[in-house]
This record gives C-alpha cells, sequence and structure tokens, in this order.
C-alpha cells in the first residue's frame, strides 16, 4: 500500500483529481468565479495517526521529542 500525506497552510488547499476530469474541475472553478461564490469546503479534524520511522527519525535529528503511542 502506498501512502502519501501532504501539508498546507491556513491558506492553502490540497486535493487530488483524476486527470481526464480537469476539464470539468476548470469549468467548475469558472463557474464558481463568475457567480462570485466561494469553494464548497467541509472542514474536519482527522485523526492522529502513528508516525513512520523515517519521520521520528528526522524529528530525533532537529532536536524532537518524539513520543511513541
Amino acid at each position: 500500500m502506498i501512502v502519501k500525506r501532504a501539508m498546507v497552510q491556513n491558506d492553502e488547499l490540497v486535493f487530488s483529481f483524476p486527470i481526464k476530469k480537469v476539464k470539468d474541475l476548470v469549468a467548475g472553478l469558472e463557474a464558481l468565479k463568475k457567480n462570485k461564490e466561494g469553494l464548497p469546503v467541509k472542514l474536519q479534524q482527522m485523526p492522529e495517526y502513528k508516525l513512520e520511522e523515517s519521520y521520528k527519525k528526522i524529528g530525533r535529528l532537529i532536536g524532537m521529542d518524539i513520543i511513541d503511542k
């Protein structure tokens, strides 16, 4: 299983979509802009996940206290 994660700033948004849907995505974004509407964003908080060993190693190298759960 491939696990990928991304991080963004408070004023950024990350999402993915199939490349064959790019025309529909652009049309939808243009319609939102034309109608002066915002993005339909649903906020949710995800539970914490276990850090992978590579993240723990980097954290320790930069002086972070890593707590194993």
